[in-house]
């Protein structure tokens, strides 16, 4: 999968490992961690399948190492996103402890309690970043990417507010 996060951001503009990284950071962290240490392999193995090219460009006394897509890697990148998509499974912990709460005795209430904080925390962060968004300020080259690329903000925005509310109505039952 970071293969094709890495050629969907090179698709915008040719970028160094640092530069993915902070792209990463900024847009696709909610939902799918990354690290230098694994977005460098992967540059490597799309370089070695002729997916991107790779160019050295001084910054400063450094040399640094420009990632471009290349059309091999814009076909693929596109191909995966014509496929099909497959229902995935809901990896949170939540739900692994809520299956085992009956044996936490009623200790699970504040785990469940400091969870509703941070869901809280990350929803209300979430909204002002969605919020600060300004699709008239963006070049019109990028307002096709920007919609969709909100869309997946409004995606987590209306994810979080419903498990606040499925969190507080679960802490009003009397269990």
């Amino acid at each position: 999968m970071q293969d094709k996060i890495i050629l969907g951001m090179l698709s915008l503009k040719s970028m160094s490992v640092y530069e993915l990284k902070k792209n990463m950071e900024k847009s696709t962290r909610m939902f799918y961690n990354t690290s230098i240490g694994s977005i460098h392999p992967a540059c490597q193995k799309l370089l070695k399948q002729g997916f991107v090219t790779c160019t050295e460009e001084m910054a400063g006394k450094r040399a640094k190492k420009v990632f471009a897509i290349t059309e091999n890697g814009r076909q693929d990148y596109i191909d995966w996103l014509k496929s099909p998509l497959g229902i995935g499974k809901i990896k949170d912990e939540l739900l692994l402890r809520l299956f085992f709460f009956s044996d936490a005795g009623d200790a699970w209430r504040e785990v469940v309690e400091n969870y509703l904080v941070e869901v809280k925390q990350i929803s209300a962060n979430l909204e002002q970043t969605k919020a600060g968004i300004d699709l008239s300020t963006i070049p019109a080259e990028f307002q096709r990417p920007a919609q969709f690329q909100t869309a997946t903000l409004d995606l987590g925005c209306a994810y979080y507010r419903f498990l606040q509310t499925w969190l507080e109505e679960f802490l009003a039952k009397d269990l």
